[in-house]
């Protein structure tokens, strides 16, 4: 699949339905020029100019302006590693600061979800 782009009203739209469904989501983090990252299942709280996601330890919240959004899959490794890699598709948000957002439906995730998602972070040759 090749990346959509999708308008910031469609994106919206999307992350609210997150928001208002309560529905866990997984969200992988990767600050410009991949000084640091993170990984992690946690809930939409806000959804307006910034997005705010919360976890039962924390609450993190990214700036929205001049965002740019895209819909498309990664490619990660499952773990185990015999269980081969697997395509999850979600939403790219590339912030104005240079950062990364992917976030998607945790439904069906599970807690195989956190090393999946923290190995594609340490693949030097990622899509992102």
């Amino acid at each position: 699949m090749t990346a959509m782009e999708i308008s910031r009203e469609d994106a919206l739209r999307a992350l609210l339905h997150w928001r208002q469904s309560g529905a866990r989501v997984g969200v992988i983090f990767a600050a410009r020029g991949g000084t640091a990252h993170s990984a992690m299942l946690a809930q939409i709280t806000e959804v307006s100019a910034r997005i705010v996601f919360k976890t039962p330890a924390s609450v993190l919240g990214f700036a929205l302006h001049q965002a740019r959004f895209e819909h498309r899959p990664i490619t990660v490794l499952r773990f185990p590693h015999r269980e081969g890699l697997a395509q999850i598709d979600g939403m790219h948000i590339w912030l104005e600061s240079g950062h990364w957002l992917f976030i998607c439906d945790a439904q069906g995730l599970g807690d195989k979800w956190l090393d999946s998602a923290a190995q594609f972070l340490e693949e030097p040759t990622a899509e992102k």
